[in-house]
């Protein structure tokens, strides 16, 4: 975002005057709002007020919606706002350039994704295959940690994009928390998948302290622009520390990598792949996956 104060960031003196100012009919407000100079919230004001007097808002709030993302605040209503031009046929880079916006914040932890953008991008993979990455990113993310019941389109979807970045080796975190048929499907089982937010194209490397042992070093590989991930496929018996550091040697990030909980369900088929992974037997890995896929087909489970 632009940095650098606006007419549309003024303090809140200007606001409470500017939105005191009497509208004494609609032909006034229209001449306000084709100004549109004055705080964000109080021109927010005015398009609902113009709403509720029937008169059509969508220029304005494409306005509206274009200076939030030229100064980088968003009003409370940012959303409502985003679900109306989504219902009407607004400039479609608008959309995309908010989508954008939340799904990099999402992304990286500072800003929930607006439910009516989750919705929207639904939508949208349902017809196009291809969208910025940011967005198919937090589409699948959204489907796996927010929580919600999510539709069979959307698992679809959600299972297209993983597919997608599996195939660009592009590993995240909240891979842990995905359904178990998909790990075993995709071969994360067992992964475990460190990731950080630094400044894009920087080089950054993880090192893994093993007790009793020298330190493991790997490359932590940029799957986003700023995001950066490295993927652990080993079981661990106890708890490992790592420290993620710049070119430089500056650290950047450090923690613990969990020890491996593989004990309930060390018997199961999981727990053979996660061993076999382990292992580094990566075809035996495959050919026992696309086994246990046929056996799901082949014999289904009667109901009694």
């Amino acid at each position: 975002m632009l940095s650098g104060t606006h007419i549309y960031q003024k303090d809140e003196e200007p606001e409470q005057k500017l939105s005191s100012e009497p509208v004494t009919d609609s032909q006034s407000l229209k001449e306000q709002l084709e100004l549109f100079a004055a705080p964000l919230s109080v021109m927010a004001k005015r398009i609902r007020k113009a709403r509720d007097l029937g008169m059509d808002v969508q220029p304005y709030e494409e306005k509206l919606m274009l200076y939030m993302l030229f100064t980088g605040t968003f009003l409370p209503e940012h959303e409502t706002v985003y679900q109306n031009l989504a219902e009407c046929e607004t400039e479609e880079l608008l959309l995309r350039a908010y989508e954008t916006w939340f799904s990099w914040q999402y992304m990286i932890g500072k800003e929930p994704l607006p439910q009516a953008v989750s919705v929207h991008l639904c939508q949208i993979f349902t017809k196009e295959p291809v969208r910025q990455k940011f967005c198919r990113a937090a589409f699948l993310k959204f489907c796996v940690c927010s929580g919600q019941n999510q539709t069979k389109e959307a698992w679809e979807i959600a299972e297209r994009i993983l597919k997608g970045f599996v195939l660009e080796q592009k590993s995240f975190a909240f891979y842990a928390m995905l359904p178990e048929k998909l790990q075993r499907k995709y071969l994360l089982f067992g992964c475990d998948t460190v990731t950080c937010v630094a400044v894009p194209g920087k080089y950054l490397r993880i090192y893994r302290k093993k007790q009793g042992q020298s330190d493991k070093t790997g490359d932590m590989k940029e799957v986003l622009p700023g995001i950066y991930s490295y993927t652990c496929r080993e079981i661990r018996s106890c708890p490992e520390q790592y420290v993620i550091r710049a070119k430089d040697g500056s650290c950047v990030v450090q923690g613990t990598l969990a020890a491996s909980e593989t004990e309930r369900w060390r018997d199961t088929r999981y727990g053979k792949l996660v061993h076999l992974s382990a292992a580094g037997n990566t075809q035996d890995a495959y050919q026992y996956a696309e086994l246990t896929d046929l056996t799901d087909v082949l014999f289904q489970a009667i109901e009694e």
